[in-house]
């Protein structure tokens, strides 16, 4: 999970919706009554995180996207006048069902944690999440302890979104195995290597990023978050 921002302003077929008398608390009329704005609204989402799930930072063009609420729209455990709020609103992967393989907004449920981290509060510098070479992800304790931010919450918000299942630890390893493959033997020259983490760890042409950004983060170590400090910021 890396920072993400939250949308700059309403979508305009959702803003439409909800002026034209649309039920606020209603997500699923929204759903099925305005496709168009609701593609409208989930494009855009997509755009601002550069391509990548919110939580797990798969490619979304690879897995399906969906809406997720960071505050459920459930009345017994959320806030269902959020169900609409703009800024309530991320995109995620489809995920997959079943106890062992769920993750995301799957895993995720109506779960309301007052411990749970919103990916957009997550600092820009340091990452407080780790990836190590076997694809594991954990919760980084430098990092938490110089950003002041709970390690136990970061640990919980892993869980919560089932971060830790064996179909994404095969892709973060895969991914880390694909970089250690293409530059490992050349960071012995600082030039090449700094051009290929900037390839590796900011958006390309098309705005995107490459898929699981901590994997890459954590492979270039020190290097990316000195990259990863440079503007702008926006943030990647």
């Amino acid at each position: 999970m890396k920072p993400i921002r939250t949308l700059p302003n309403c979508p305009q077929g959702l803003s439409e919706y909800l002026n034209q008398g649309g039920d606020p608390t209603n997500w699923e009329r929204f759903y099925d009554d305005d496709r168009e704005s609701y593609r409208e609204l989930r494009n855009a989402l997509v755009e601002t995180q550069h391509g990548l799930c919110g939580y797990c930072e798969s490619a979304l063009q690879d897995f399906g996207t969906q809406v997720e609420h960071v505050v459920p729209k459930n009345v017994q455990t959320g806030d269902p006048a959020r169900a609409p709020d703009y800024t309530n609103l991320i995109a995620c992967c489809i995920g997959e069902a079943g106890k062992r393989s769920e993750s995301c907004g799957q895993a995720k449920g109506e779960v309301n944690d007052p411990n749970f981290i919103d990916p957009r509060t997550l600092p820009a510098l340091l990452s407080l999440l780790c990836v190590l070479p076997d694809g594991r992800i954990v919760a980084d304790q430098i990092a938490c302890k110089a950003t002041g931010i709970n390690l136990h919450h970061v640990e919980r918000t892993i869980d919560i979104l089932g971060l830790k299942v064996e179909r994404l630890r095969l892709d973060r390893e895969n991914r880390w195995n694909n970089l250690k493959e293409t530059w490992g033997a050349l960071f012995h020259d600082v030039e090449v290597i700094q051009a290929a983490a900037r390839q590796e760890l900011l958006p390309g042409d098309d705005g995107t990023l490459s898929g699981f950004f901590t994997a890459a983060r954590s492979y270039f170590g020190p290097l990316a978050e000195r990259i990863l400090a440079e503007p702008p910021q926006s943030w990647i």
